[in-house]
């Protein structure tokens, strides 16, 4: 050709993208030459002969040989294309590792939250070189090891990944070995689905379930107790015919009624306290005492402050404290003091019966949230919810002269 030869015609070809079979059919034999065009991709490089019929028949086997050879290639080309496409584009992350656990391959998601930013850049790295944390690469290669020595798939396993943005996430694992034409474990192909949303939402279920299981135990801890306190009131009152009694047993009623309507609404809304209004402590608290504490226990009270609280709810914390106090030490006198410093109040809720045993103060001081009806625990459940929904403390401690339980309300809270 006069302006360029056949190898830099191909040259040019290949430099636009042409994707057809190249064959060059020269007078040229020189092995060089021939050597040259193959290693620059040329299909195939015939040398002309004497024989134009032998040689052109050959011609027309070649080309028909690359036009099918560059359809098949075309066609694997864009199966694997499509494979690409499906593996880059699924929700779950996809990884495959040789027998040492080091990475082949993974799509465009897996190299996004392991750090490597491409598949490419995975190739020959191991856990240990990835956004994972070391613990987390060592159960990775754990798992890895189980599958490929067992030749066992590992379906469904719940691990948790910190990516490479820092955040931690958990992911359904599935891992399945790899075998080669002789049925040998080369390997193993892995796919990761994040789930931490699912996962989020199913915690929230059973976050939901103990509450909802919490709040019936409420109920029934708090209405138990106040048919047991009526009860009593109703013995006495068939024994003494005194009025004053049935008002008791009436107001009793009153305050069941509306403890139980208002922790139905709360419950609903997700709430502990509802709003605050500002309270007058020496009324509440007498209120609570009137109907909680016989009158052959001794009450009283220093002059306490007024707060800001759910009125409703603290009347429950006060009368968990008295009932507790009453059922389970048997005091002769209950007594509610308060102290003050300039960052808080503390109310001390004093009473001179039968001590705590030790355990039990470690066990109430560490967490009040023993749940087995009937026992002291649960009314002190109660009492740490409601006061810790207040962003208030509690505590307890008894010696050998008192049981003390101290609720502190932050000054700038009351």
């Amino acid at each position: 050709m006069p302006i360029m030869n056949g190898l830099e015609l191909f040259v040019k070809l290949k430099e636009q993208n042409c994707d057809i079979p190249f064959i060059i059919f020269t007078g040229h034999s020189r092995e060089e030459l021939a050597i040259e065009a193959l290693n620059l991709g040329v299909d195939y490089y015939i040398t002309k002969g004497s024989d134009a019929k032998s040689q052109y028949k050959e011609l027309i086997h070649v080309i028909k040989t690359a036009v099918k050879h560059k359809k098949a290639e075309n066609k694997l080309r864009r199966s694997e294309e499509m494979i690409r496409t499906v593996i880059n584009n699924i929700p779950q992350v996809i990884f495959w590792k040789n027998r040492d656990s080091e990475y082949l391959g993974c799509n465009n998601k897996f190299a996004e939250i392991s750090g490597v930013g491409t598949p490419d850049m995975i190739i020959g790295k191991t856990d240990f070189d990835l956004a994972w944390k070391e613990n987390e690469s060592y159960t990775c290669r754990e798992s890895d090891i189980a599958v490929m020595e067992t030749d066992t798939p590992k379906y469904n396993v719940l691990e948790e990944l910190r990516k490479a943005d820092g955040t931690v996430s958990w992911f359904d694992t599935n891992k399945i070995p790899l075998h080669n034409e002789k049925a040998e474990v080369i390997g193993i192909v892995g796919t990761y689905e994040d789930i931490t949303k699912r996962k989020e939402i199913h915690d929230i279920l059973i976050s939901q379930k103990e509450e909802l299981s919490d709040f019936v135990s409420t109920m029934n801890h708090d209405l138990c107790n106040s048919l047991t306190t009526m009860k009593g009131y109703i013995d006495i009152f068939k024994e003494e015919q005194d009025d004053v009694y049935l008002d008791k047993i009436i107001r009793i009623i009153n305050n069941s009624r509306r403890l139980l309507n208002n922790s139905v609404i709360l419950a609903e809304a997700g709430l502990v306290i509802e709003e605050r209004n500002v309270v007058d402590f020496n009324q509440l608290i007498e209120e609570v005492a009137d109907i909680t504490i016989p009158s052959t226990i001794n009450f009283k009270h220093d002059n306490l402050s007024v707060c800001s609280c759910d009125r409703e709810k603290t009347i429950q914390i006060f009368k968990n404290l008295f009932e507790n106090a009453v059922m389970h030490g048997r005091p002769t006198e209950i007594y509610v003091k308060q102290e003050e410093s300039k960052e808080e109040y503390i109310l001390k809720i004093i009473n001179d019966g039968k001590r705590i045993p030790i355990d039990e103060i470690d066990r109430i001081s560490e967490q009040f949230n023993s749940t087995k009806k009937g026992k002291r625990g649960l009314g002190l459940k109660i009492v740490k919810k409601i006061v810790e929904a207040h962003k208030w403390k509690i505590d307890v401690h008894s010696d050998k002269e008192k049981t003390v339980f101290q609720i502190r309300i932050p000054i700038e809270n009351s």
